[in-house]
């Protein structure tokens, strides 16, 4: 279970990485992190079908404390991971609209 969630943290310092990277996002940054978001969701359907299970039950109970503050820290290092998406999507949508607003005026000043 550990390397599982593991592995999910080390999607979402991969996406971090790439919003830390610029002020606005391009399309291969903004495949990338589909791609990181797509393998992550099949990183958590394992981890909750391993957690489901007798083997991962039984390792969850040996150790609650550890496993609820693990998935805690993970989930709030999601949480800031979505917070600075949203601004970069923001940003993204800003640029686009300002872009798309110079070439209404260029066509126009052009008429």
């Amino acid at each position: 279970m550990d390397d599982i969630l593991f592995q999910m943290e080390e999607q979402n310092k991969r996406i971090e990485k790439l919003l830390n990277s610029s002020n606005v996002l391009d399309s291969k940054e903004i495949d990338d992190i589909q791609l990181f978001y797509s393998n992550k969701k099949s990183l958590m359907d394992k981890f909750f079908d391993y957690r489901k299970s007798e083997k991962g039950n039984n390792e969850f109970k040996s150790k609650p404390e550890y496993w609820n503050k693990r998935f805690e820290d993970y989930l709030n290092f999601d949480k800031s991971i979505m917070n600075k998406l949203a601004q970069k999507v923001k940003l993204h949508a800003e640029s686009i609209k300002d872009n798309s607003s110079k070439k209404k005026l260029l066509i126009y000043s052009r008429v």
